[in-house]
Parts: C-alpha cells; sequence; structure tokens
C-alpha cells in the first residue's frame, strides 16, 4: 500500500496530492468530476477571488451547500489561504441558523442558490432580520455585525440586490499567483483551519476549532489506519459539514490519492446507481441506510462487483454472511474536538466494545467525579488529551470542557479493563439520532419560545432504526389551542428536522415526574411520552 501524504497545511496537502496523484479523479458529485490537479486548480483560483475580496488569515467564511464539489472546493481554497473554513449545518434554519452565523463571527458566506431542495436566498432572508431590505452587497445587520457579503456560486441572475456571485472557474480580480503563493507560505500547521459547530448541553452552539496539523495528521493516520489506497473509490452518506463527511472521506481520501464520491443527499436508488457506476470500492453508510440498499428493488440487479469494503451483506459473494464489520471499520470512539475516531477497539465480554488501538500522540484514561483515575474494573468519564484534539471552545473560557491538566472530559462513560477501555454509553443527557447529536435544552428552549407553551421537556425514545428519536412533553397554558402537531409544525419552522421532536405528548404540569432533588425522571417520563402518544394514534 503506498504511503498517504505526510503535510503539515491543507495547502500543502493539495499542492502534493496534485504533484502525486495528477489526472486520478479525486472528487465525484452531481455529475461534476475533478482530478487531483484541477482540484488544486480550481481552489487556487477561488483563493486569489477570495483575497481580492479582502478575505484574510483568520477571516471567518461560511461554507454552506450539500455533499457536492461546490462545498469542497470552496473549503479548501478558504483554509489553504489561512482563513477559517466554518461549515453551516445545511438543516439550519431561522433562529438556529442566526446564532450560529453571529455566534461563530462569520464574516462571509458562500452558497448555492439553491441546495438539497432548499432556496437559499428564501433561508437566509427569513433567519437574518433586515437582509430582506439591504440594498447593497457590503452588508451591515446590527445581528449579525460580522457578516459583510454573501456570494452564491456560479450564479447567472435573479439574485437579490444584497447578495453577489462567484465564479468558480474564472480569476475576477487582479491577484497574482504570487500573491497567493506569498499568502499560502504564511500559514501553519499550528493555524486554525476549520471549525465545526456542534450542539452542546446549552442552546448556544458549540464552535470547535480544528488546526492545519490535526487535518492533516487524522487524515494520513486513518488513510494508513482504515487501509485506504490510490484508485480507492469511496462513498459515504455522512455529510461534509460535519466531522464524518471530512475525516472519513474527504481528507483521508485525498492523503491516500483515493477518489471520493458524493451525492447531495441519501437515496437507496440514487446509491445503487452510483456504486455500479463509479465502481465504489467502499461504502460509509449508516445501519439503517444498509436496509434501504437492502430492501430496494434495484439491489438484486446492481452491478456491486467493484465493493470491497462494505456490509458484508452488500458485498458480491459475501452475502449471506450476516452483519459483521468489516476489518478496518470495527469500533471507533471518536468525536468532533477530536476530528473524528482516534481510537479502535472489537467487541468484548458481554459485546461491550473494547477500546485497545489509541492515535498516536494522544493518552485517554478513565477518570471519577474528583478527576482521579479510576482503578482497573471500575467505571468513570473518559478523558483524552494530546495531538488531534481541540485548542479550545470558540469564545469560552479555556477551561470549559477541559481540565487544569489540559485533559477533554467527553462526556463517555468508559471501564478501565487492564491496557482496554469499555465504552458504555453517554454520561449526558445528549441525544444522538441517526449519527446526529441533539441538545435536548436546545429543543426545549425552540418549544418555550412558541406563545402557549408553558413548560417543556426533551427526552430520548430509543429506536431500531435510528438509535435514538427526539421526544417531547409540553405543558399548554390554557385556551392555547396547540397540539402535538401544531407543534411540531411551528418548531421546523425555527429548527433542523432531525432537531424536530418525532413524538409530542402533551401533559398537566403536575403529571410531569419529579425526583426529590426536582429533577425530572427522564425514564419514566419516556414512558409516559411513548403511552400517551399511543393513545392519541388512530385506531
Amino acid at each position: 500500500m503506498a504511503t498517504p501524504i505526510e503535510a503539515a497545511t491543507i495547502g500543502q496537502l493539495l499542492r502534493t496530492a496534485a504533484d502525486s496523484f495528477g489526472d486520478a479523479d479525486a472528487v465525484v458529485a452531481g455529475g461534476t468530476r475533478l482530478t487531483f490537479t484541477e482540484l488544486d486548480q480550481r481552489t487556487r483560483t477561488l483563493a486569489r477571488n477570495l483575497i481580492g475580496r479582502g478575505v484574510t488569515k483568520g477571516c471567518h467564511v461560511g461554507i454552506s451547500f450539500g455533499n457536492d464539489t461546490d462545498f469542497i472546493v470552496s473549503l479548501l481554497a478558504v483554509s489553504r489561504i489561512g482563513a477559517v473554513a466554518v461549515p453551516i449545518s445545511a438543516f439550519a434554519r431561522g433562529r438556529e441558523l442566526l446564532r450560529l452565523l453571529r455566534y461563530g463571527d462569520v464574516a462571509a458566506i458562500l452558497t448555492a442558490r439553491t441546495m438539497m431542495g432548499t432556496d437559499q436566498v428564501e433561508r437566509l432572508a427569513a433567519a437574518l432580520p433586515g437582509l430582506e431590505s439591504a440594498r447593497g452587497p457590503f452588508l451591515t445587520l446590527p445581528d449579525v455585525p460580522n457578516l459583510r457579503w454573501v456570494d452564491f456560486v456560479n450564479a447567472e441572475a435573479g439574485l437579490p440586490p444584497w447578495a453577489s456571485s462567484a465564479q468558480y472557474g474564472h480569476p475576477s480580480t487582479p491577484v497574482s499567483e504570487a500573491l497567493l503563493e506569498a499568502v499560502e507560505a504564511d500559514v501553519l500547521g499550528t493555524d486554525v483551519a476549520l471549525m465545526i459547530h456542534t450542539s452542546g448541553t446549552t442552546a448556544d452552539p458549540k464552535g470547535v476549532p480544528h488546526l492545519h496539523d490535526t487535518v492533516c495528521f487524522r487524515a494520513r493516520y486513518l488513510a494508513e489506519r482504515m487501509q485506504y489506497r490510490p484508485g480507492e473509490r469511496t462513498y459515504t452518506s455522512h455529510v461534509l459539514f460535519w466531522i464524518g463527511g471530512l475525516t472519513m472521506s474527504l481528507f483521508t481520501s485525498l492523503a491516500a490519492g483515493a477518489t471520493s464520491v458524493w451525492c447531495e443527499r441519501f437515496g437507496a436508488g440514487e446509491v445503487l446507481a452510483l456504486i455500479e457506476r463509479e465502481k465504489v470500492t467502499r461504502l460509509v453508510i449508516y445501519p439503517h441506510q444498509v436496509e434501504q440498499l437492502l430492501a430496494h428493488s434495484a439491489f438484486a440487479t446492481t452491478d456491486r462487483a467493484s465493493l470491497r469494503v462494505a456490509d458484508p451483506r452488500l458485498v458480491v459473494g459475501h452475502e449471506g454472511d450476516g452483519i459483521r464489520t468489516p476489518e478496518g471499520h470495527r469500533m471507533a470512539l471518536g468525536m468532533s474536538e477530536t476530528f473524528g475516531p482516534f481510537s479502535w477497539g472489537s467487541g468484548g465480554a458481554n459485546h461491550i466494545a473494547a477500546i485497545e488501538d489509541i492515535q498516536p500522540g494522544l493518552e485517554v484514561r478513565v477518570v471519577d467525579e474528583h478527576n482521579q483515575s479510576v482503578a482497573d474494573g471500575e467505571t468513570g468519564e473518559i478523558a483524552v488529551r494530546g495531538r488531534c484534539v481541540t485548542p479550545g471552545y470558540y469564545k469560552r473560557p479555556k477551561d470549559f470542557g477541559f481540565d487544569a491538566d489540559g485533559w477533554l472530559h467527553t462526556g463517555d462513560r468508559g471501564l478501565r479493563d487492564g491496557n482496554s477501555i469499555h465504552y458504555l454509553g453517554r454520561l449526558t443527557q445528549m441525544i444522538k439520532t441517526a449519527g446526529a447529536n441533539v441538545a435536548p435544552a436546545e429543543v426545549a428552549e425552540a418549544m418555550l419560545a412558541l406563545n402557549g407553551v408553558r413548560e417543556a421537556y426533551v427526552v430520548p425514545v430509543p429506536d431500531d432504526t435510528r438509535g435514538q428519536l427526539v421526544a417531547a412533553a409540553a405543558v399548554l397554558d390554557s385556551g392555547s389551542g396547540l397540539d402535538a402537531a401544531r407543534i411540531r409544525a411551528e418548531l421546523k419552522r425555527d429548527l433542523s428536522p432531525y432537531k424536530v421532536p418525532t413524538l409530542v405528548a402533551i401533559f398537566e404540569s403536575e403529571e410531569i415526574p419529579w425526583t426529590p432533588t426536582f429533577k425530572v425522571r427522564t425514564h419514566q417520563l419516556t414512558d409516559m411520552i411513548l403511552a400517551r402518544v399511543a393513545q392519541s394514534a388512530p385506531r
């Protein structure tokens, strides 16, 4: 297997990949195909345009696209000149989107006219007060005081006065290649390359910055660990605006000389056609999506001979093997704060995963409530420190999530077993639905903002397909006129679709179960929601 690229910055990674892999496909998405050479050239052109627009080192630039080449080119162009790429969730809307842009100090946005079926002009105008009446492309909006412009990529016409159009294929400024090279030369591995936003235990978004060194080291490590190689063609359903798509496909493929294959959103029929047409060799998808592929009418007739790393039931010749994790895709533990997986393991006793293989340069331990390492056989919170851990949360105190010795407390519960750690689940109330994190506090706050909702409680409900579902209990003001369906409809305006509760039940205030220390009995409330929803279901 060829040795993955070792680079200090994203710009160096791109240049080396272009020199090493040249005319091989780097990215295939939405009918567009870019070789490694073309990807380097396309990002250089946009980088020169950005410099001409005044984007400088450290400037926060929002990237708002689906899983396509525009997202990839934009993110790489921004980061290679030392600016900070800030991927924006395609699901964020209304107040949620406004909060993300303001909290993240986003100075510019690169987006498309439409994305995943949504008109982006309407989406932004609905979220940002004063934008719809703004007259110039230079923005001065008090609710997003640092935002200066929004560029719609390759838009020909029909843009409002507050928008402008970035042309990716042609330099629109006199910025020279020499200046671009000088700018790139000043970018260091210790500079921030990008910032991911993730849900937290409070309503505010958590900005998680990562360094160029982190991105490049993680790409090389994962390429080696997961045995990526030149000529590999990988499809993942993980989105690019969160960690999964960046780590498990994009940067890992760039470092290995592999091709990353994308479609804007997962659809079983489209993905099966993609596997056959693009000769996909590796699938990185969620378990419920595997089931959708297996159940699709085109599955039996799809040419899947190219697949070598996937659920065995999808691989030709292994359909009868049952569910089994392929080599290289064993149990992995990671998070946004560590830029993806940092440790690997296998099934242990009672099917509890044993984490045994820790990334070089990283330390992992299990601590008790007094921050002391637990003894062998005891449980506690998993803590990590070292290379690839975020330097700290954006605009949060230095000790937010970290202790005085630099250990990041993950919120994961673990059991120490000699040199291994068994992952036992989450300590926090975070809801994990189909791979996405949902903070109950954020959903509850959105519910309380609705006229007529007096109390709101958000809990997880187990689900065989998605892991967990978001469920909510609401106590209403007398005469509010609200019901479960109306509450869900109202929340869809301000929350990402995956954050909108799947189940909503209405209760009287005295029905909510409390402990003697005034904490909601979460498990009991979950059962009550399920029972009430079942009672109200049509018979």
